[in-house]
This record gives structure tokens, C-alpha cells and sequence, in this order.
């Protein structure tokens, strides 16, 4: 039952917009991004939260851990996680990161903090983590129906490339050296 509220609200989300449902004003123009803390998710309460966190934003676009068996499939293939909390001490954004291929991945905003620049803010935390550990390139997927994310990825330095295999997603690809330099 509870899982059918949200799946619910993400059909309404879509059908109606965003300001029917919450009276969010789109493309308002910031001049700082929010506040963020980003922690790796890496003890059994942290699980939790992230579990937790991904089965209440459902999206049928994510194919991130919704259980707790999931997460543990995908941590035993090495993909580390991340936590983004506001200073209120709430999850708003989590995403994954698979260091063998250097992909950006699972990456989700909670829907009441979207459109406010908390994904942005937390990616460049990230993106800071990844450079000082080393990594040059940092890849992700997207779709290519989601022209917001895709105009703000451009702005911050994303190359957008057609995806290799799957045509309805894009291969966003970031140079950390030349970012950093």
C-alpha cells in the first residue's frame, strides 16, 4: 500500500506536472547552490537509510537497490554509495558509484527537494571525493528526454554523447583534471 502512494505521485508528477502537485515554481534562477552534506554510505544504519531512501522515491527509469538483498548484490560488485543530507539532517539525493568503470550511477533526488539544485550541489561533492581519489574521468547515463538535467550538465562541463548501445539514454562524460587545473 504505501509503495502504491508513491508510484501513484510519480504518474500524477508526470501527468500533471510538477506545480499541480506541489506548487513549485520551475526554472527559478539560483545564485548558490544549497547546502549539502555528502557521506559515504558504508555501515548498517547508512544502508538502511539508503534502501529506505530508494524505495520512496521510485522511478521506473532507476534501477537502484529497493531492498536490502539488492544493496548487497550491488556492493559485492563494488559499487560504493552516497549520501547527500541537508543540515536539517534529511536525505534529499543518493547515488552509487562503480569504480571499475568509472560511472556515476543510481543516481536519484528525493521528489520534494527536486528542481531546487540539491542534485548539483551534491554531484560536486562527489565529483571533489573522485578527484582526490584519483580518477581523471567520471561517466554516467542519462535520459535523453530529460532536457533539464542535460542543459545543466552541459553548463557544468559534461560532454553529451549518444549512448552506445541504448538510444533512448546519453553518455554524460566529465574531465576532472581540466575542471580542476
Amino acid at each position: 500500500m504505501h509503495y502504491r502512494f508513491y508510484v501513484w505521485r510519480y504518474v500524477r508528477e508526470i501527468l500533471y506536472g510538477l506545480r499541480a502537485i506541489r506548487g513549485v515554481k520551475k526554472g527559478t534562477a539560483r545564485t548558490e547552490l544549497p547546502s549539502v552534506r555528502v557521506i559515504r554510505a558504508d555501515g548498517p544504519e547508512r544502508y538502511n537509510a539508503l534502501v529506505e531512501f530508494y524505495a520512496r522515491n521510485p522511478s521506473p527509469f532507476l534501477g537502484a537497490p529497493k531492498t536490502r538483498r539488492q544493496l548487497e548484490t550491488r556492493l559485492r560488485k563494488g559499487v560504493q554509495f552516497f549520501l547527500s543530507y541537508t543540515d536539517e539532517g534529511e536525505v534529499v539525493c543518493a547515488s552509487g558509484f562503480w569504480p571499475e568503470k568509472a560511472m556515476l550511477t543510481h543516481v536519484c533526488t528525493d521528489y520534494r527537494f527536486r528542481g531546487q539544485g540539491y542534485l548539483l550541489a551534491s554531484a560536486s561533492q562527489i565529483i571533489d571525493i573522485l578527484a582526490s581519489a584519483g580518477f581523471k574521468e567520471v561517466n554516467s547515463n542519462a535520459r535523453s528526454s530529460n532536457k533539464p538535467l542535460l542543459r545543466v550538465a552541459e553548463r557544468q562541463g559534461w560532454k553529451v554523447r549518444p549512448h552506445p548501445i541504448n538510444k533512448r539514454l546519453v553518455r554524460l562524460t566529465l574531465q576532472i583534471n581540466a575542471e580542476k587545473s
